[in-house]
């Protein structure tokens, strides 16, 4: 995802769309939603990409959930971790404990569904990459070796 925001910044214009690379995830998918939807130069990408973002967007929570917070607990008999993360509330003054249980089956179909996704961001990147990176400055990075 970051080959893909780091090639439509600065290769495709998305300066214009922001003035700031995001760092999020949730600034990384709407950065990527609004230069599909804003750059003529990507049209050709925006079914492709805004599938893509879909799909990522439905794996956050999960991944929200694990990034975040830590494994508290295993239920032998079910089968499930428990997560449990803090968050502050919107007031900004006090922290709430969120607690999430995930069945190994569970995890183990995201699993399966981020690297298939991840797969699909790879080589939506490389097509950005090839159209727009003619000079392949980011090829080497992408592909794991280091310049």
């Amino acid at each position: 995802m970051d080959a893909v925001v780091a090639t439509l910044y600065h290769r495709v214009g998305g300066k214009n769309i922001s003035k700031k690379i995001p760092l999020d995830l949730a600034g990384k998918i709407a950065f990527i939603r609004s230069c599909l939807d804003q750059l003529p130069a990507l049209s050709s990408y925006l079914l492709d990409g805004a599938q893509l973002l879909d799909e990522v967007s439905t794996l956050r929570a999960v991944r929200h959930d694990i990034v975040h917070g830590y494994f508290s607990a295993y239920s032998d008999d079910r089968r499930a971790f428990t997560f449990v993360r803090l968050s502050l509330e919107r007031d900004r003054t006090h922290h709430v404990v969120h607690e999430q249980i995930y069945t190994a089956e569970e995890l183990l179909e995201v699993g399966r569904d981020v690297g298939r996704v991840s797969s699909q961001f790879s080589k939506f990147a490389e097509r950005l990459l090839m159209e727009f990176d003619p000079d392949d400055a980011a090829g080497p990075i992408l592909h794991g070796n280091r310049v």
